[in-house]
Order: C-alpha cells, then structure tokens, then sequence
C-alpha cells in the first residue's frame, strides 16, 4: 500500500542520472539504478484517550494469547511482559509479583470482578488458559488504583470478548505429547446482528511420568558388614505429578442496537493435580499421596448503556470455590491413612457501577463504586497435632534391627521409625512402649521418633 504512491511519484521525477546528489541522498541514486525506490518517512499520529492519560500500562497483542494456545497465562506473561513470574513447571503453582512486590500485592481481575483467592490473597495464573482470554494487559503500580483497590505492585487485568460470529462456528484442535499428555480445545460460536453466543472448553491431562537421574541425592552402596564402599546418582521416575484440569466458559452477549448491551460470562474449572515429592526426598512415592482438588465457579453479569458523549455500566458477580488437599501415607498394611485433610469453601459476592463523561473533549469525568463480600469455611484434620511433639503415644514394636525399630501407633492406624539407640537393649517384636514423635523429616518424607520408653518392666 505504501509503494504505489511511490512509484507515482517516481514517474515524473528526473532520471537517476539527472538528480545531484547531496549529503541527504548519498547513494540513492547508485540504488534506484539498481531498480529500488527510496520512500520517505511516514509520520504516523496518534490520539491518547483522555481516560488513558497518566496511565502506565502493558498491553498484550491479542495474537499472543492465540499463538500458543496450549499455554496458560503464566508462560504469556513470562515472555511478553516484564513483569516476574515464579512457577514451577507445568499445572503447578504460578504466581506474578509487579517491582519486587509479593503475588499476594498483585490484583487480578476477570471481566472487572477480582478472582484472587481470599484466603491466600494471590492468583494461581496455571488455573488460567490463555484460550480463555481475548484481552489482556498490566497496569503498573498506583496506576491500577483507576480498576481497583489493593494492587500495591499492580493489576493484570484479563477480560473476554464477544467473537463476532455471522451464523454457526466451530473450532476444535487437539495436542498429543509424550508422556500420555493431552491437550484439548473446542469452541461453538453463533450470532448475528443482535445476539454472539459462545463455548469454549479446554481438557488438559498429563501422566507426567518421566525419568531422570536425580543429582540432588546419592544412594549409597553398602558390603557385607553394611560399610559404605561407593555411591551414585539413582535414575528415579517422577510419580506424583499428574493432573486433570478441566477449563469450560459459556458467554452470551446481547445488544439492543439503541446504545445497550447485556453479556453473561460463566467459568466453570475442575481440577485435579498431584504434587510431586522434592527431588532430596528419600521416600517410596508408592507408600502416600499428594493431592489438590479444585471446583470453581465464576460468573458475571454486566449492562453497558453508551451515549454521545457519557457512558454508565454496571456488573454483578458471583464466585463459588472448593478446594481440597488431601496427604495419606500407608500404615504398614497397604492401606492409605489420611494424614492431612484440609477443606475450604468460598462464595464471593461482587458487585460495581461505573460512569464516564466528557464536556467538550477537554474534560473527562469518571466515578465508579464496587464491592466484594467473601463468605469463607475451612476446615483441616491433622492426625499429628500442634502439640505432638510433647504428648506420649501408646505403640508396639513390630519390627526391630542393628540401626532403627519399627513402632505401630494402633489407635492412630499408622507406623512411625526412630534409631535404635533411643530405645532399651530388650527390645523386641511385640514390646510395649511409648514414645514422643516429631513432625514429617523433609529428607526421609516420614514421621520420626524423638524419643522412646519400654513399658515391659
């Protein structure tokens, strides 16, 4: 499109030859002899809105978001926008943090309502396909105050969009990867001159089962007389990793054609994740379970009504979360005992009202007013309790050896270890005692003995 003025305009200048050359256009005329046109500079203009001034924001081209659709937003901000992103790897905990700012300082809004979790104050941005999101962009500190409160580092501020479809669409892709992962999306649109409707769906799962030699701890190797005569790096598989995530968002849009627009957004999420054991961690991954659930619900309702010159807008939302964390470990007998049950239940109510008007494009006026109202219940089981550690438990040895003895705690339903040296030289099978123990040792992923009494006299 830029060229063909250009080449108009070369018609009627003089030939190459014929133009003197300056300090301006040195070489230009030894390049248009080669058959190339030297096009001037093209000043390009832009107006700033009124609302916009001031304002430090980091807006993300809607192509990102769509140029990998297999990403959350956590990998779209990590490399499109400056902001720091610390995660984990795929499905696990991805937090974002404006100017050395905490994630729990870092406000997150969807279609204006606020989805950080209450309880925790931050956003799990790998809960969050980039599929879902049609217009995304970063207000940098104070500037957030303008969308709202509490972003003391800023606001990511991520919204939907109606697709503006002519009749009936369909979108289905499907990823396929190693181990067992499978990444799944589908999107029904219908509309016209009045109504957009739209389905997306997002299906992720992965076994998550690799291998790899683990350099962060050695096995040793024992002789005969269990000295340690070598060692190495163990080649381990990562067991405790999968997940299950379900993502479905129904939109409905309507437009009067006189100014007013109504839209519905629902975002339903399930998912299911394991959580991997740490790469120090000596424990059979077999003998427990790590586990998060999640059920969500999000939904907003909004009303926009335009005018020449003011606008007015008003949204009221609704957001029911369950979470689930459950941690067992075996009892010795091939059963699971649930060691850590935790539970919570939250129903957020959230409502705004927004106005704008402008006086002869010089004055610009804007009022807004939003509330949020959080309904919490938690609930957690812990089978050791805070003061564990100085209560002494009824057990039986059950298994005993040169370096530990093996104690079962039977009101419990568990089996805990401790050394050999802190128990009596008697020490057998079937031996009464009593002991002290401690929390979960981070290297051994067990519950170790602190101390031990024979109740044989």
């Amino acid at each position: 499109m830029l060229l063909f003025p250009a080449l108009l305009r070369a018609q009627g200048e003089p030939a190459p030859s014929d133009v003197p050359e300056t300090p301006q256009n040195a070489g230009a005329g030894e390049w248009r002899g080669k058959g190339a046109i030297a096009i001037r500079e093209v000043p390009v203009w832009g107006r700033r809105p009124m609302k916009s001034i001031g304002v430090e924001e980091t807006k993300l081209d809607s192509a990102i978001l769509k140029e990998n659709i297999a990403l959350s937003m956590a990998d779209a901000l990590t490399f499109n926008t400056p902001v720091f992103v610390k995660q984990y790897g795929r499905a696990t905990l991805s937090t974002v943090s404006f100017r050395g700012t905490g994630p729990s300082h870092t406000q997150v809004t969807w279609n204006g309502m606020r989805i950080n979790n209450p309880m925790l104050g931050m956003t799990d941005f790998s809960m969050i396909p980039s599929y879902f999101i049609d217009d995304a962009s970063l207000l940098h500190g104070t500037s957030s105050v303008s969308e709202t409160g509490g972003g003391l580092g800023g606001l990511v501020k991520l919204s939907t969009a109606p697709a503006a479809a002519d009749g009936f669409g369909l979108q289905y892709i499907q990823g396929i990867g190693m181990f067992r992962t499978f990444d799944e999306f589908l999107r029904l649109t219908w509309g016209d001159e009045r109504w957009q409707v739209s389905t997306r769906a997002v299906y992720q799962s992965s076994a998550n089962d690799y291998k790899y030699r683990n350099r962060d701890k050695k096995e040793n190797i024992y002789d005969d007389e269990m000295n340690i005569v070598g060692s190495y790096y163990p080649t381990e598989r990562n067991k405790s990793g999968a997940f299950d995530d379900v993502h479905v968002l129904q939109e409905v849009y309507y437009n009067t054609g006189k100014g007013d627009r109504f839209g519905l957004n629902a975002w339903y999420i399930n998912s299911n994740r394991e959580l991997p054991l740490l790469t120090t961690d000596y424990a059979d991954d077999t003998q427990f379970e790590n586990r998060q659930r999640e059920h969500t619900l999000r939904s907003v309702l909004s009303w926009d009504h335009y005018r020449r010159n003011w606008k007015a807008a008003a949204k009221a939302g609704y957001v029911h979360s369950w979470t689930a964390y459950d941690y067992r470990r075996d009892k010795g007998n091939g059963i699971l005992e649930a060691m850590t049950r935790s539970r919570s239940r939250i129903n957020t109510l959230y409502g705004q009202a927004d106005g704008e008007y402008s006086v002869g494009g010089k004055w610009f006026f804007t009022a807004g007013l939003s509330a949020h109202q959080h309904f919490v219940e938690s609930a957690d089981k812990n089978i050791i309790r805070q003061q564990g550690d100085k209560v002494w438990w009824d057990g039986v040895v059950t298994e005993e050896n040169d370096m530990f003895v093996n104690v079962s705690l039977p009101a419990q339903g568990m089996y805990v270890r401790g050394k050999r040296r802190m128990f009596d030289e008697r020490t057998c099978p079937g031996m009464a005692v009593q002991v002290r123990i401690g929390r979960v040792h981070p290297l051994y992923n067990e519950i170790q003995i602190l101390e031990a009494v024979s109740m044989d006299g």
